[in-house]
């Protein structure tokens, strides 16, 4: 039995995904840690000894990480959280630093297309790299999308018939621009002014149009889902006079499409979680001259495009007053093969796989803690850590950004999740256990 890690930053969308392959890896034999990345990355080596190590991202700052942990035994999966949806090739390999993918035992893509990236443009080989797709999008499938019907069921009786806009305007609306101003200068994004530019315009067209579009007669609810590195506040005072229009931001948005009646966006990968669900889904594009190379074009691709508002304002009252399912184009599907390898297939399957080979003879060798690390691993099992964890500064906006995007995790909630899974994959012979009471991390296990 293997020892895996699966770090969780930002819990509305990573967490059923993960816990899903959570689950499967569970089945085969492993035992399974998941929860709050940091939490994660911090007790790696102290109280956490994983034999394989399930990594969203391959930045330069990882690398010096990578290595320690490398060499005492564990092995680095790395599977990107974003890695189907990008503005162009440059994009997504400032995400692929060269030096720490050599630390790198297991390429995990999600499509061909970021595969043949990847091969031309880095060390690595094709065979090291392999197509499975991610997990999360296994959740889409008509067999397994039901786990959320009941959710949706719950959300259209409490917002009535509602319209759901997804917005994702970090780069001029971030909830920290601290986060921001380091990112850009990490990983040396290009057209930011450019960006923020677009992003001006795209905003200002959204609110309108959210104030209008919430005056028609066949909804009752405007439902505004920020991105969670988005300040959700700003969207709060924009529409503090205009009750039809509510900013929620928790559960998976999954739920919160099936249960809408149209779904609205521009480049999020919402919109092709939506076209997946066969919800009618619209990108709103307002013309300009600044849109090229900067936001992701495939989520557009896949939806109905419109470029004013009151194409907008015509084409939501067509699928108000129409009830045939939104389905994709034979040349939508085939351009959404070439980034989701999973568009039919489960990835879930393959990438235990992949896994199960990786950590079939891995043994990690970790020196003890020292006895003042050790002593500190034994006040994180006591009942009164959560009230020494009270005294600890988490003011900080890192803090407060770090708390929207992962707000907490309880193992009640946990296994209720997998309650829900057993409707798609078998849960009743795996236990979940809290690690301990400071940290949102828990262990997954057969019984």
């Amino acid at each position: 039995m293997a020892t895996i890690a699966i770090p969780i930053e930002t819990l509305v969308r990573e967490f059923d995904g993960k816990l899903l392959l959570s689950c499967e890896l569970a089945s085969a034999g492993h035992k399974v840690l998941i929860g709050d990345r940091p939490k994660i990355r911090s007790n790696i080596g102290k109280s956490i000894f994983p034999d394989l190590y399930l990594s969203k991202e391959v930045w330069e700052i990882r690398n010096d990480e990578f290595s320690r942990w490398k060499n005492n035994g564990t092995s680095i999966a790395f599977l990107d959280a974003e890695g189907g949806v990008f503005s162009s090739e440059e994009s997504y390999l400032n995400r692929v630093n060269t030096s720490t993918l050599k630390n790198i035992d297991l390429y995990l893509a999600w499509g061909e297309n970021v595969a043949d990236i990847v091969c031309e443009r880095t060390s690595l080989s094709r065979e090291e790299i392999f197509v499975t797709g991610n997990p999360r999008f296994d959740l889409l499938h008509k067999n397994k999308r039901k786990i959320y019907s009941a959710n949706a069921d719950e959300l259209r009786s409490q917002f009535g018939k509602y319209l759901l806009m997804n917005t994702n305007f970090a780069a001029i609306n971030h909830d920290d621009d601290s986060i921001l101003e380091k990112n850009i200068e990490l990983f040396d994004l290009k057209n930011t002014d450019k960006r923020a530019q677009y992003e001006s315009l795209l905003i200002d067209k959204f609110v309108k149009s959210a104030d209008k579009l919430s005056q028609l007669s066949g909804l009752d609810t405007v439902i505004i889902r920020p991105h969670p590195s988005e300040n959700f506040d700003f969207y709060k005072r924009k529409f503090e006079n205009n009750s039809s229009v509510l900013v929620k931001h928790s559960g998976d948005v999954r739920g919160w499409i099936m249960g809408s009646q149209v779904v609205l966006h521009n480049s999020c990968t919402t919109g092709i979680e939506s076209a997946l669900l066969n919800k009618p889904v619209i990108a709103f594009e307002p013309e300009t001259r600044l849109e090229d190379d900067i936001r992701p074009p495939l989520p557009n691709a896949v939806s109905k495009s419109v470029t004013t508002v009151g194409e907008l304002i015509n084409e939501v009252q067509n699928y108000l007053n129409g009830s045939e399912p939104y389905v994709l184009t034979d040349k939508q599907e085939e351009e959404l093969r070439m980034f989701f390898a999973n568009v039919k297939k489960p990835a879930t399957s393959k990438v235990v796989k992949k896994i199960n080979h990786v950590v079939d003879d891995s043994t990690t060798s970790y020196p003890t803690p020292p006895l003042i690390q050790q002593a500190k691993n034994w006040i994180k099992q006591q009942p009164i850590a959560p009230i020494i964890s009270k005294f600890k500064n988490t003011n900080s906006k890192q803090d407060r950004h770090r708390k929207q995007k992962f707000p907490g995790l309880s193992t009640d909630e946990v296994r209720s999740r997998l309650e829900d899974f057993n409707q798609i994959t078998e849960t009743d012979e795996l236990t979940v256990t809290r690690i301990n009471h400071l940290d949102d991390v828990f262990c997954i296990v057969m019984k």
